[in-house]
């Protein structure tokens, strides 16, 4: 028996119950990002230990998209952003957005303060939800720290209350189509077992119930840092960052790090000729909606150039072609016109 000759019930559509050939039919959006390849729109956490520059990393991720400006090197979206400051005050925050070098201007009003939530996680997500419905270009919100909002006695099951908790935050970014970054703490020591993500601090279920997440790491005393980012929707990568004063940038003095199988192997078929998605796919054996983020990830930092016609090229200059000779015969107009 093939699968084709299987008898399949009608029933009304149901946007959670469907079929594999009523998937196949659909049209699913693209995911968006904040960042792209960093933070998706959707639930993001972000772990630290303490005083390690989490707070700063955060005010400055939020500042950029209210004044619609760039942050880890990326252009974000400007839009509508709400912070819940949980553990400062107001002189502490005026203090951080001058020394960020923020001036009173418009933007201002795209940026709101919470310094303290209501008396349940409930109605802290009941008043999120009314920030949402009420700001007209609403792009994040950030949660800083997580521990503030939370019930306190998680219970026997400490896996299933922290998948209930943050499943209602999960719910409500994905239903407004904003990022929501929750601001954690990490654990006291070195991780054991060499995975960064083992340094969270509570149940495995946070790290589980979130779209992405992201562990800064940076010794006492020192400027370099990294960034290790993992998740449903973004590429398992680190990112070499440093503190210049209290702003975060990408490193200028780590070495650039070898790119991943994933995107050498795309970057390798756009080299061979592959230059649509759907050759591209083809040729590195890769789910299409995998390759189409790492598509739009490489197009982000310039490794990858997307035409008019949305077709891929290499640019001429690109690092990852400073050594190679390509067969011109496989060459388009466009790619000779580029290198001229």
């Amino acid at each position: 028996m093939t699968y084709s000759s299987l008898s399949i019930e009608v029933r009304p559509p149901s946007p959670k119950r469907f079929s594999a050939q009523e998937l196949f039919a659909m049209e699913i959006p693209e995911q968006n990002y904040l960042i792209p390849g960093i933070i998706p729109y959707g639930l993001t956490t972000l772990i630290g230990k303490s005083k390690i520059g989490k707070s700063w990393f955060s005010l400055q991720l939020a500042l950029a998209v209210a004044t619609g400006g760039t942050f880890l090197g990326q252009q974000v979206p400007q839009g509508d952003v709400l912070y819940l400051a949980l553990e400062d005050v107001p002189g502490r925050l005026q203090t951080r957005l001058q020394e960020l070098g923020a001036v009173p201007g418009d933007w201002a009003n795209h940026l709101e303060f919470w310094l303290k939530p209501s008396d349940t996680l409930d109605d802290t997500l009941a008043e999120m939800e009314r920030w949402l419905q009420a700001a007209p270009n609403a792009q994040a919100i950030f949660i800083d720290v997580m521990g503030r909002i939370l019930p306190t006695n998680p219970g026997r099951d400490e896996y299933q209350f922290y998948t209930q908790v943050l499943g209602k935050i999960q719910s409500l970014s994905q239903e407004y189509g904003v990022a929501i970054v929750l601001v954690h703490h990490a654990k006291k020591g070195i991780s054991q077992s060499g995975d960064p993500f083992d340094q969270i601090l509570g149940s495995t279920a946070i790290m589980s119930n979130s779209d992405a997440s992201l562990l800064l790491e940076r010794g006492r005393n020192e400027q370099q840092a990294r960034l290790h980012v993992t998740g449903r929707d973004v590429e398992e990568r680190e990112i070499a960052l440093q503190r210049n004063g209290v702003h975060w940038e990408l490193s200028a003095a780590a070495a650039e790090p070898p790119l991943s199988s994933a995107r050498q192997g795309i970057i390798d078929a756009i080299r061979a000729g592959k230059r649509s998605p759907s050759e591209i796919v083809k040729a590195t054996s890769r789910e299409r909606g995998a390759v189409q983020q790492l598509l739009k990830v490489l197009v982000s930092e310039g490794l990858v150039i997307k035409t008019d016609r949305g077709l891929y090229n290499l640019p001429s200059k690109s690092p990852v072609e400073a050594h190679d000779i390509t067969d011109f015969a496989t060459r388009t107009q466009d790619d000779i016109l580029n290198l001229i």
